[in-house]
């Protein structure tokens, strides 16, 4: 259900952990780039560029900013971005930075296939947002509820397909210490075409160390950026 992990499946299953596969550099599950430096230019079509990525369209608003599908020029490939502005993560009120860091720090420490993965936090005190690259998910939301609180069905074998891949990504959660904290449909995503489901939007999660919750002062600790270069040095995801 909603906001926990602890809904149980009707269906038993055998899920092996899929979190400890190796990562090999330049691939798409490869360590999270910190960046201090935001390059701002405008492509040849109009389109707003930073950093060597391309904003093509827009995907999606929520409380936090706006989610672009984005072209990686380096990679060859499509990405998300979520566009943050800067005084939105300044909010006394809604302390949306601080969940922000809590989001960046905890998608550092989490490697899973069925993970969306964090690609690169730019963070430019002098650009006027925060820019998180992540993997595009193409297919989006694994079931959009209609005006009536109902989805479309789904088949017993893709429920269970979809359920494994799940359960395999929460055990490996909790393993590393995190809750996700907002378990539903709009934060799992899916590719079809792939037949993979992913947990995303980590910024309400809480982590833990041997079962005690760490206070997420600590956990922004662990956010550093390299001194030198600080747009192209990697920072290991942990």
């Amino acid at each position: 259900g909603s906001g926990s992990d602890s809904t149980r499946l009707s269906v038993m299953i055998d899920c092996p952990d899929e979190g400890s596969v190796r990562l090999r550099p330049g691939s798409d599950r490869s360590e999270m780039v910190l960046s201090r430096s935001a390059m701002m230019t405008i492509d040849e079509e109009g389109n707003d560029m930073v950093n060597g990525y391309t904003l093509w369209q827009e995907l999606g608003r929520g409380a936090a900013g706006v989610c672009f599908l984005a072209f990686d020029e380096r990679a060859n490939g499509t990405k998300a971005i979520k566009v943050i502005p800067r005084c939105r993560t300044m909010s006394e009120s809604h302390d949306l930075r601080a969940e922000l860091l809590t989001e960046v720090a905890i998608m550092k420490k989490l490697r899973h296939k069925h993970i969306v993965t964090i690609h690169e936090c730019i963070d430019d005190p002098e650009a006027e947002a925060v820019y998180l690259v992540m993997q595009y998910v193409p297919d989006g939301p694994i079931a959009k509820l209609n005006d009536d609180g109902k989805c479309a069905p789904m088949s017993l074998t893709t429920v269970a397909h979809y359920g494994a891949q799940l359960a395999s990504a929460l055990q490996y959660m909790h393993r590393k210490g995190v809750m996700h904290g907002d378990i539903k449909p709009d934060n799992i995503l899916v590719d079809h075409a792939k037949r993979s489901c992913y947990f995303t939007d980590f910024g309400v999660s809480r982590t833990f160390n041997r079962g005690v919750p760490m206070d997420p002062a600590n956990l922004h600790e662990v956010i550093t950026y390299p001194p030198s270069n600080p747009s192209l040095s990697a920072v290991s995801g942990g």
